[in-house]
């Protein structure tokens, strides 16, 4: 059908001739205009709408916009099914508004976590954010040298967790005392540098608790009785500090530590410390082991100290050793070596195979080392008196033992050893077979004398420096010797002395290891020492009365 009014046909090219017009010069001119009025018109009503809903009405301090929300608030709650009720109900009970208000909760919560995280890491060198970073790791194993920043990197990673909410972490430390000297007091710097609120702290008590619900227990590891202590609790993170010289790290490890952090999934155990002094430490056990993820740095690398090598140089003269020292390549390269000068047992001598024919013993003593955690140690020791030689004819080493268990093995090794007496030396006086034990349990001491008959008495425990020297000393001399590969020289390589604050041996033990079979060979010589007219022997005083 034709248009009868032609002129009022939109084509193509009315449609241009449209555009062209409304781009024109006076069209854009007009639509600024309209706009600029618009924009003026808005802003005056947004004004007069301003001031309304912060005007008050004089009879209170409130803007009128507060005043409205309450009544509205008010007639909602009076009236659940009224307009404002249902409106304030369609926004509140929305299908999984929890869901989403913990989203919120969770994104704000890890937004803050990841700030504080931040803000940690800004003061730390590269080999210290390496850890910090590691977000994968479930143990990990820090060896560093003295002044490495080892500390501060611990510091940082106990508020790292910490600023996660709700996060129990356990700092461990040779003793209680240490811990919060080493670093209470740089927990509590870091966190007020960082912002990350704590809410209570006792230093008394080795506690700090933050805002978020995380805290931070500071503990000792000084003996197994303060391991004991730690059962129980659940921990995101644990650290146990100085791992090297820590004593009974098996047990601290695996029957106390690890159940700890089994609650949460992304917990974590960290070892940091500095290299060993002696062979077969824990701490060189899981340098070794591929589970562990290693991390390893020395001063040279920490950017705060400066002019290392004239330091270590310092130290030399200070010490009298050169650069390649155990000591300094120990303590200040942060390299594995040996303190081997601070051994007790030096060039022990050993036997393998059979006790030669021509040795003939006169005496039989077992020594007894009693332990649970500890391990529980039983040497017999065959020994010829007139010519001070011994042999160790029996070794055994074992922990977590029933009372009988331990009676059991007892009479094992000394009946080994009036075996080999009678089979060496037929007429041999076999009252001279006996047994000495550790004094800590005189329960089972009493048992084997009283319900098995057994000759056992409570060893001979007074000047023990003097006893070691000289244990170590026959054994060096081959007056005693022990068997190759046995519990008794794995144990001599790892007993060392302490050394003093200005690195001097001592004559005490090193805490970081507890020689259990050895100190049951020492209770056997005390006697042989005292048997040979020995100083550094002597008889146990109730084989003298004869009462326990």
């Amino acid at each position: 059908m034709s248009n009868p009014n032609p002129k009022n046909q939109f084509t193509s090219e009315t449609a241009k001739a449209a555009s062209k017009k409304g781009n024109s010069p006076e069209a854009n001119a007009k639509k600024l205009e309209t706009r600029n009025t618009n924009k003026l018109i808005k802003g005056e009503v947004f004004n007069v709408i301003r001031n309304i809903l912060l005007s008050c009405d004089g009879n209170t301090e409130d803007p009128y916009y507060k005043r409205y929300l309450d009544k509205f608030s008010e007639v909602a709650l009076s009236k659940p099914m009224s307009d404002a009720g249902l409106m304030i109900a369609k926004e509140l009970i929305q299908p999984g508004i929890l869901d989403a208000l913990d989203e919120q909760t969770d994104k704000a919560l890890a937004k803050d976590t990841a700030f504080y995280q931040y803000r940690l890491q800004q003061r730390l060198f590269n080999e210290q954010k390496n850890v910090f970073n590691d977000y994968i790791s479930k143990k990990i194993a820090v060896m560093c040298s003295r002044r490495a920043g080892k500390t501060e990197g611990n510091s940082d990673f106990i508020l790292k967790i910490a600023a996660i909410p709700n996060s129990p972490i356990l700092y461990i430390n040779l003793t209680f005392e240490n811990a919060i000297n080493q670093i209470f007091d740089l927990i509590l710097r870091e966190a007020e540098r960082v912002e990350l609120n704590i809410s209570k702290s006792s230093k008394n008590n080795g506690f700090i608790q933050f805002s978020n619900g995380s805290s931070i227990l500071l503990k000792g590891n000084k003996d197994r009785s303060e391991a004991d202590k730690l059962q129980g609790g659940k921990y995101r993170l644990v650290i146990i500090d100085e791992a090297q010289s820590q004593c009974n790290m098996t047990y601290l490890i695996e029957t106390i530590i690890e159940p700890m952090l089994t609650d949460f999934e992304d917990s974590v155990l960290i070892l940091t410390g500095t290299p060993p002094r002696r062979k077969g430490t824990y701490f060189e056990k899981v340098w070794n082991n591929n589970e562990w993820t290693k991390y390893h740095w020395t001063m040279k690398e920490n950017p705060f100290i400066k002019n290392v090598d004239n330091k270590i140089q310092e130290v030399c003269a200070e010490k009298g050793v050169t650069p390649d020292s155990a000591f300094i390549k120990r303590e200040y390269l942060g390299e594995i070596a040996y303190d081997t000068e601070a051994q007790v047992f030096k060039d022990y001598k050993v036997y393998k195979g059979a006790i030669p024919q021509d040795f003939i013993p006169t005496h039989i003593y077992t020594g007894v080392d009693f332990g649970f955690a500890d391990y529980n140690g039983i040497v017999t020791m065959a020994a010829n008196v007139e010519q001070k030689r011994a042999y160790v004819i029996f070794e055994r080493k074992f922990n977590k033992a029933t009372v009988s268990m331990i009676v059991d093995a007892v009479r094992e090794g000394f009946e080994d050893g009036k075996r080999f007496i009678i089979e060496r030396n037929p007429n041999a006086d076999l009252s001279n077979c006996q047994i000495f034990t550790d004094t800590n349990e005189k329960s089972i001491t009493y048992e084997l004398s009283q319900t098995y008959g057994l000759p056992a008495y409570c060893a001979y425990k007074y000047d023990r420096a003097l006893a070691f020297e000289t244990l170590a000393e026959w054994c060096r001399t081959g007056r005693i010797l022990n068997i190759e590969g046995g519990e008794v020289v794995n144990e001599f390589e790892q007993t060392l002395y302490k050394r003093d604050d200005l690195d001097n041996i001592t004559s005490e033990l090193d805490d970081g290891f507890h020689p259990d079979i050895t100190m049951a060979l020492l209770y056997a010589s005390r006697q042989y020492f005292y048997d040979c007219g020995i100083e550094a022997g002597g008889e146990s005083e109730n084989k003298k009365t004869g009462e326990f």
